[in-house]
């Protein structure tokens, strides 16, 4: 991501006011249904800027903010796509992330969808996880972006 994407996309982030207000029902009930449809116990929104992930409304735990350096979501900055990991412990990206060692969470199984703007900034994730391996099938991957 270039210089000037990045600024775009923070300027895209600050024109949300997401950050810091509270977390809108929408998003809670959004939330909850990502769970629901992919039937496990955690679902989070994360705006990530240039040095937090901000966990802005979430299922299963109590939102936090984290180091971007820790966020397991910046990898769908990276690669501008969704992610589905079977298996956190085994991914070479993931296996010694905080979120997955048990140092912040006991992450295994990992999705996540980009949330993306009008204009095609990345500015977050839909996160879905648990903390045992499973798979996800392709019409709830679906899903899960059409929720994002």
């Amino acid at each position: 991501m270039t210089t000037v994407d990045e600024a775009a996309r923070l300027e895209a982030i600050d024109s949300y006011d997401v950050i810091t207000s509270p977390p809108a029902s929408e998003l809670q009930g959004l939330v909850r249904l990502a769970a629901m449809l992919c039937e496990v116990s955690k679902a989070v929104i994360n705006i990530i800027d240039d040095r937090f992930q901000h966990q802005i409304a979430a299922e299963g735990f109590e939102p936090a903010v984290c180091a971007r350096t820790d966020s397991m979501c910046v990898a769908v900055l990276t690669e501008q796509a969704p992610i589905v990991i079977s298996d956190a412990r085994q991914d070479p990206r993931f296996r010694a992330n905080p979120f997955v060692m048990g140092d912040i969470a006991w992450v295994r199984f990992y999705a996540s969808s980009p949330l993306v703007t009008p204009d095609g900034a990345i500015i977050g994730t839909l996160c879905i996880f648990d903390e045992d391996v499973r798979e996800l099938d392709d019409d709830t991957r679906r899903g899960l972006d059409v929720l994002a």
